[in-house]
């Protein structure tokens, strides 16, 4: 008897284990040439597009045309998705070319988003999570001695009439873009000495990515990037990674609450900020949602997502905060933009706004709050006199010659040179 309870048991135990791994297994998307074009295609019609990709899928080869220059990958779906990239190197090729085409390196990512994608995961965040693990792979691979051992490269060809710069004859570790032609394979062999290897091991283990030097030579070399993809992951713990990194890239003192400008936008319209005193300058922390023009008086939504930092108006260094939130245009409707006036001198505002809008006054608070039909909203408050000064922060990280968080996570200071 007790026997044929350990057999049932047993059985039941195999069925479970059978059933659970049969639905975990379930959770992985096939990737196949169908689905792996169409995410592509969709990827290019979509708001995260902002480089201006243009993507055919065919022979087993992707074909990118972009704003940073054109690209072909190489993938291969037989076992895990796998994309390739090569860039041919060779003694002579001025920095500029060398630049192009090991920028595309980069390019291999559009594989990574497109199988995240089939599994569920929105651009964004699969962009931003596939960024964040490069930078931290790279800064935990640095030692003092690999610092210690690297060349600088010094743009001295397109400089400022009348700029020179005191080039120490000693100093081999500066290689000068009028002279790169000569170094090509001394820094290409320094640099990629042994393969480069990038994981998401303290991720979600959803990707693996090389560099390495293949077909050397002593004048020339092919540097293959070589991106695989596991679709075993579990992709979905990486939803809402976009927002969680947005959120972590924004000014903390500034919430939709207590900002001055509560802004709702849908992507393509435009709020207009005007004043009886010139607007100075804008500071803005958060995704690359919004752009200003050079002016700072025009505001406008770019794409899904969230921002807030501040805007400088008049000669005495005041600064007005402001939290804007994109959200989608459905159908790309041309909308009408919001427009702001900002009277300094009477130390108040008032706001003009766009046909069919009401404005509805808070007379508790004396402030007034301008709703319009797309729902597109700002908040303002009585507002002191501002001014400016004269601060430019970019933050520029590279990566093999990649721009990695250009396209996606911006925090941008602007200011005005009185």
């Amino acid at each position: 008897m007790l026997k044929k309870i350990l057999i049932i048991f047993l059985i039941v135990s195999l069925i479970l284990v059978n059933g659970y791994m049969t639905i975990s297994y379930a959770t992985a998307v096939k990737v196949t040439d169908e689905n792996l074009k169409s995410s592509l295609q969709k990827f290019v019609s979509s708001s995260d597009n902002d480089k201006n990709y243009k993507i055919t899928v065919e022979n087993k080869q992707i074909k990118i045309t972009s704003d940073d220059g054109n690209y072909t990958i190489n993938y291969d779906l037989t076992n895990k998705p796998t994309f390739t990239y090569e860039a041919n190197i060779a003694q002579g090729m001025n920095y500029k070319d060398f630049q192009e085409k090991t920028n595309g390196s980069s390019s291999t990512m559009i594989g990574y988003i497109a199988v995240a994608d089939i599994q569920g995961v929105g651009y964004e965040d699969s962009l931003s999570y596939f960024a964040m693990c490069l930078l931290a792979s790279a800064f935990s691979g640095m030692s003092s001695s690999n610092i210690n051992n690297s060349f600088v490269i010094v743009d001295d060809t397109n400089m400022s009439e009348g700029v020179t710069i005191e080039k120490d004859p000693n100093d081999t570790k500066t290689i000068y873009a009028s002279e790169f032609g000569n170094r090509v394979m001394e820094y290409v062999n320094s640099l990629y000495a042994e393969k480069q290897t990038f994981k998401d091991t303290d991720g979600l283990n959803t990707f693996e990515m090389t560099t390495e030097r293949k077909d050397v030579t002593a004048t020339s070399c092919k540097l293959v990037t070589t991106l695989t993809v596991d679709t075993d992951a579990d992709f979905s713990k990486m939803i809402g990674y976009g927002n969680q990194l947005t959120d972590s890239m924004m000014n903390k003192n500034i919430t939709e609450e207590n900002a001055d400008y509560l802004i709702k936008l849908k992507v393509g319209q435009k709020c207009k900020i005007e004043s009886n005193e010139s607007v100075t300058g804008h500071e803005i922390s958060g995704s690359s949602c919004i752009e200003f023009d050079e002016n700072h008086t025009t505001i406008t939504a770019t794409g899904i997502g969230k921002a807030n930092g501040y805007i400088y108006i008049g000669n005495n260094n005041t600064k007005k905060s402001i939290y804007v939130i994109v959200e989608e245009n459905v159908g790309n409707k041309t909308l009408e933009p919001i427009s702001i006036k900002i009277n300094t001198t009477s130390g108040t505002i008032n706001t003009e706004t766009p046909k069919e809008t009401t404005v509805k006054t808070d007379t508790a608070n004396n402030n007034k709050q301008t709703t319009t039909k797309d729902d597109s909203t700002v908040k303002a408050t009585t507002l002191p006199q501002t001014g400016s000064n004269d601060i430019i922060i970019v933050g520029v990280i590279a990566l093999f010659g990649i721009l990695c968080l250009a396209f996606w996570i911006k925090v941008k200071k602007y200011k005005d040179i009185k």
